[in-house]
C-alpha cells in the first residue's frame, strides 16, 4: 500500500512539474503589456475653451445667471431703454447673404457677458450629397434648419429656441463659452460643439451662426460646409460694451513664442490620500513637445503585470508599451496627445501643433495649446518619487521655440517644495529667472 502511495505522489509530482513548466514556457513566448494601474486623465485647452478632458467638466455659468424674455415685461430696468428693436425681413435676408458670402470672417471671441438675443432664423438650406448615402445605399438629404434645436451656452440652456423661433430675450453673466445646438435627425453625437462663429457685420451688428452636421449609425453623415447661416442669433450688448473681432495680423511666427513646462507632485491629503502628479504643457510656439518622466515601471504599473515581471527576473519577457492617444480636430488639423507607458518612464508626447493650430487657437481664444496630463503612482512616498521626476526631460520635435521655461509655483510666497524640474535638450542654456520660474534660451 505504501510502494502505491509512493508511486501515486511521483505521478502527482510529475504531472505538476509539466503543468508548471509547460506554463512557463507559454508565458515566456508571450508579452507583457505595461499598463498603469490608474490610467492617466487629461485637459487640453486654449484660454478659456476646453477642446478635450478626461473628466468630463462642463464649463458652467456664473451661478447668478440671468434670462428674461421681453415678452415677458420683466426685464431688469437698468436694460429697459437697451431693448433692440425687432429683427426686421430685410435684415434677415442680409445677414443670412452675407455670412454665405464671407464664411471666413467668424471668429470665436465675444467678450461680453450682458447681451440681448433675438431669432434670425435659418437659411433652411437642403444637405444631400455622396456622404448622405446609408449602408444599403440609399440616398438621403436634409434639411439642417428643420433639425436644429435646444440651445445652450455656457452649460446654460437658453429656453425655447430653435432654429426656426426664440423669442427676442436678455441673458445676464452669461459668457459666450461652448454654444451648442441638439441635432433631431441624427442618431450619434448629437450635441454639436465646435460648430460656431460670430460675425461683425457693419451696419448691423453681432450674430452668432452655427453650422449644420449630423451623424447616423445606418451610415449617411454630413460634416458641414463652411457656411454658419443654418441657426443665426442676433447678439446686442446690454452692458454698453463694443467687443472687436480678433485681429488676423497677430500670428505666431515660428521660433519667436515660447514653450513652457510644470510638474507638480499633489499635496498629501488627510483621509484617502494618493499620490499623483499633473504636468502642465504651455505650447506657444510651432512645436510638438515630448516630455519623458522618469519614473520605473514598478511606481505605476498595475499589480498584477507587476507579479508576471517579478516572476520573470531575468528579463526574457517583451514588454509591449501601453499607450492612450486622444486626437481633435483643430482648424481641420489632427492634433494628438500620446502618453505611453514604458519600463523606465512615462512618455508624454503631442502630434500635430502647427502654426495653422496656433493662428487659430490665439485669434479665436487668445492662447496658444495647453496639455495637462495627471498620472497615479503605488507603493512609493513624495520623497522617493520626487528625486525620479527630477530627472524629467523636455524634447521639442518638429522645431525649437525661442525659449523654454521651467515652471514652479509659489506657496507661502516661497518656491512650492513639490514642483519638480524639467529639463530641456542641449541646445538649450539656463539664461535667467523670472520670480520662480527658470527662462532657458538657445544657445
Amino acid at each position: 500500500m505504501k510502494r502505491k502511495m509512493r508511486i501515486v505522489c511521483m505521478l502527482l509530482a510529475s504531472s505538476l512539474m509539466f503543468i508548471a513548466c509547460s506554463e512557463k514556457d507559454e508565458a515566456t513566448d508571450s508579452n507583457v503589456i505595461l499598463k498603469p494601474a490608474r490610467r492617466a486623465d487629461y485637459v487640453i485647452y486654449s484660454g478659456s475653451h476646453t477642446h478635450r478632458s478626461s473628466f468630463g467638466v462642463q464649463q458652467k455659468a456664473p451661478a447668478d445667471f440671468q434670462y428674461h424674455k421681453v415678452y415677458d415685461n420683466n426685464i431688469p430696468e437698468a436694460y429697459k431703454a437697451l431693448i433692440p428693436t425687432a429683427v426686421t425681413q430685410e435684415e434677415r435676408t442680409y445677414v443670412m447673404n452675407y455670412i454665405k458670402d464671407h464664411p471666413t470672417e467668424g471668429f470665436r471671441i465675444f467678450d461680453c457677458q450682458n447681451y440681448f438675443v433675438q431669432s434670425l432664423g435659418s437659411s433652411y438650406v437642403y444637405y444631400t450629397g455622396n456622404t448622405l448615402v446609408d449602408n444599403n445605399g440609399a440616398q438621403h438629404g436634409v434639411t439642417g434648419g428643420n433639425q436644429m434645436d435646444y440651445l445652450v451656452i455656457n452649460g446654460q440652456h437658453i429656453n425655447d429656441y430653435n432654429a426656426s423661433w426664440g423669442p427676442d430675450a436678455l441673458c445676464l453673466n452669461l459668457p459666450l463659452v461652448d454654444p451648442t445646438y441638439h441635432d433631431s435627425y441624427g442618431d450619434t453625437d448629437n450635441t454639436k460643439h465646435d460648430a460656431w462663429c460670430v460675425y461683425a457685420i457693419p451696419g448691423y451688428g453681432y450674430y452668432l451662426g452655427f453650422d449644420y452636421r449630423t451623424r447616423k449609425t445606418s451610415g449617411e453623415y454630413y460634416d458641414g460646409d463652411g457656411v454658419y447661416n443654418d441657426w443665426v442669433i442676433k447678439l446686442t450688448p446690454a452692458d454698453g460694451s463694443q467687443p472687436t473681432a480678433p485681429s488676423t495680423d497677430d500670428t505666431y511666427q515660428p521660433g519667436e513664442g515660447e514653450v513652457e513646462a510644470n510638474l507638480s507632485i499633489n499635496a498629501e491629503k488627510e483621509a484617502d490620500d494618493y499620490i499623483a502628479t499633473k504636468l502642465s504643457v504651455h505650447v506657444r510656439d510651432t512645436t510638438d513637445v515630448e516630455v519623458f518622466i522618469s519614473v520605473p515601471m514598478s511606481f505605476y504599473c498595475a499589480a498584477d503585470d507587476m507579479n508576471i515581471v517579478l516572476s520573470n527576473p531575468q528579463g526574457i519577457m517583451q514588454y509591449n508599451d501601453y499607450v492612450e492617444t486622444v486626437s481633435m480636430q483643430i482648424n481641420g488639423n489632427t492634433v494628438s496627445l500620446n502618453i505611453s507607458y514604458e519600463e523606465n518612464g512615462i512618455r508624454v508626447s503631442t502630434r500635430g501643433v502647427n502654426a495653422q493650430v496656433l493662428n487659430y487657437c490665439r485669434e479665436n481664444y487668445q492662447d496658444g495649446i495647453t496639455f495637462e496630463v495627471w498620472n497615479y503612482y503605488r507603493d512609493t512616498t513624495r520623497t522617493i518619487l520626487q528625486e525620479m521626476l527630477n530627472q524629467t526631460s523636455i524634447t521639442f520635435l518638429s522645431g525649437l521655440p525661442g525659449r523654454y521655461v521651467n515652471a514652479f509655483g509659489a506657496v507661502d510666497d516661497q518656491p512650492n517644495p513639490l514642483d519638480c524640474t524639467v529639463l530641456p535638450s542641449s541646445e538649450y542654456a539656463l539664461s535667467g529667472q523670472e520670480r520662480f520660474n527658470q527662462i532657458y534660451t538657445r544657445q
